[in-house]
Formats: C-alpha cells, sequence, structure tokens
C-alpha cells in the first residue's frame, strides 16, 4: 500500500516569502521612480517622440499650409487656363487631366481677368490652383494623386447694417459719405424702379435703409440683402418691406402692395449705368475690393421749396 506524504509548510516560512516579494516589490518601484528619464533629441530621439501631437493648420480654402508656398496670379485678358498652368510648369498632359476632371464642376473656359488664382508649390513644383470667382467662392484645382477639381464656399459673417443720409451731390457720394457700401446705390434702384426715377434724383432727397452686410475675416465683400428701406424723393415717402414667399422675393410698401408695376419710371435702369464696371475690383494699390462704377451724372437744380421734412 503507497503511502502519501503531505509537506506542509510552516507558517514562519511562508510569512518569509511574503516579505520577500513585498520587499521586491517596493525595490522595484523605487527603481522605477529614481531613474532619470532624458528628453528625446534630434540625435537620439525618445519614445515619447512618436506620440508627439502634430498640429496642421489649413488656410482660408482648406490647403495645408506647411508644405506649400503660396503666390497669387492676376488673370490677364485673353489668358486662358492652359497658359496659366503652362506658365508655371504644368505639363500639358496634367492641364488636361485637370480640365477633365473639372467638366461637371467648373467650366475653366469661364476665367474671369482681374480674378485671383492662387498657386501652391512645393518642391516638386505647382501642384494646386485655387480660382476665385468671387470673395465668397472658390474652386480648387489639385494636381496630388487622384487628379479631382472641387468648389467651396469660405466662412462668411453677416451682420445688419443701417444707411440713410441727405442727397447733396449724388446717392453713390451719400453713401461713401454715410461709410455705407456703395453698391446700396443700385439695390435701392432696382426695389424702387417702379416708383423712382433715380436719373431724377434731387438734391435735398432722403434714404434710410437696413440691409445684410457680408463679412469675411472681418473685411466687407457686399450687400447681401436690403430688408427694409425708405426713400423720400420730391417730398413724397416711398415705402419697401422685403417678404419672401413660394421660393421668391417681393417688396410691398406700406399697405402691403407689390412694388412691381406693369412700367419702370425710367426706361433705362439706374443699374445699367455700371455695367461695363465693377463691384468688386481689386484695387491694385489699396489691395482690396471695392466698387468701380461709372462717372455720376449732375443732378437737377435744387427746387426753391421743398416740403418740411418729419424726424427719420
Amino acid at each position: 500500500m503507497e503511502t502519501r506524504r503531505t509537506v506542509e509548510v510552516k507558517r514562519p516560512v511562508r510569512f518569509f516569502l511574503l516579505l520577500l516579494l513585498v520587499g521586491a516589490a517596493v525595490m522595484a518601484l523605487w527603481y522605477v521612480r529614481s531613474r532619470p528619464i532624458d528628453p528625446p533629441s534630434a540625435s537620439r530621439p525618445g519614445r515619447s517622440a512618436a506620440f508627439r501631437p502634430v498640429t496642421i493648420v489649413y488656410d482660408a480654402f482648406g490647403i495645408e499650409e506647411g508644405p506649400f508656398e503660396r503666390s497669387t496670379h492676376r488673370i490677364r485678358r485673353g489668358e486662358t487656363f492652359a497658359d496659366i498652368l503652362t506658365r508655371y510648369d504644368v505639363p500639358y498632359a496634367d492641364v488636361l487631366a485637370l480640365a477633365e476632371a473639372a467638366r461637371d464642376v467648373f467650366n475653366v473656359r469661364r476665367l474671369q481677368a482681374g480674378r485671383p488664382l492662387h498657386v501652391y508649390r512645393d518642391s516638386t513644383g505647382a501642384r494646386v490652383f485655387v480660382y476665385q470667382p468671387d470673395p465668397v467662392r472658390y474652386v480648387v484645382f489639385d494636381l496630388r494623386e487622384p487628379v479631382r477639381v472641387y468648389t467651396g464656399r469660405r466662412a462668411v459673417e453677416r451682420v445688419l447694417r443701417t444707411a440713410q443720409g441727405v442727397i447733396e451731390s449724388s446717392l453713390y457720394e451719400t453713401l461713401q459719405a454715410a461709410d455705407a457700401d456703395p453698391e446700396l446705390a443700385v439695390r435701392l434702384s432696382e426695389i424702387f424702379a417702379w416708383q423712382i426715377d433715380f436719373y431724377r434724383i434731387q438734391r435735398g432727397d432722403r434714404f434710410v435703409a437696413f440691409y445684410e452686410e457680408t463679412l469675411i475675416d472681418g473685411e466687407p465683400v457686399g450687400i447681401e440683402r436690403v430688408l427694409a428701406a425708405r426713400f423720400q424723393h420730391m417730398g413724397e415717402d416711398f415705402y419697401a418691406f422685403r417678404f419672401e414667399h413660394d421660393g421668391g422675393v417681393d417688396y410691398y410698401d406700406e399697405a402691403g402692395r407689390n412694388l412691381r408695376k406693369a412700367f419702370l419710371k425710367a426706361p433705362l435702369r439706374y443699374s445699367r449705368i455700371t455695367s461695363r464696371y465693377s463691384l468688386r475690383r481689386f484695387h491694385p494699390v489699396q489691395k482690396r475690393y471695392k466698387p468701380h462704377l461709372a462717372p455720376t451724372t449732375p443732378l437737377r437744380p435744387v427746387r426753391l421749396f421743398m416740403p418740411p421734412v418729419t424726424a427719420w
């Protein structure tokens, strides 16, 4: 018959082993805490360098700023899309690839003279082109693989403005003196085209307008919409209130009547005088967009008897 032997560990021995394990753990913890940690350097990168956060900065058009050097090309009259890109040493095959990629996005034949084309270059040459048809919209032509063309809109801010004044020389100059966007002159002429002949506005006529102005990076770039206006012409008050309905926009007077009528007050729209000019002309000296309008015509002689004007 086999006899089993059981070896019993005495309590003093078990206590000694437990004490030894605790001592080893304390020594290991002390060693880890007391060991100096050298910061990673360029010659000997440490483990923490691989986990260092990287900040990527993008410009207003969503292009990464770090790898590229950016310049701006002003499109000249008669320049084509191919002319501009080949000037920056883009192979003609890549020009055709961009034009094909842009077929359903943007017509490259509609580049406007005077508009900016931003060029992004790295060590290999021009890689990205950004065209701005206006201060808000932009088109990106990306030569990096895969070649692609897409559009975007810059972040805009809309603020409520009030402009008012008494006409002394011209509506345009009165708006300038009131530090208002001169584009408002064209907007008012379109709103009141059925009530007022803006070729016959006189010295002493008054106006007040409430409108939304669009800002990009704090700089005004245009008028979003006119909300309400009042124009006093030859002693008579004319009102306009914007109202949106059925997907359209119309202006109504204080009695709720639509301002649109069968015939215009002037045979030629007042805004047509600026047809060859621009409200978004880039000023070459001031380096900003500002209206470039036609010269104003002299006003008619001042009327000797004007009805009293109530408080505005």
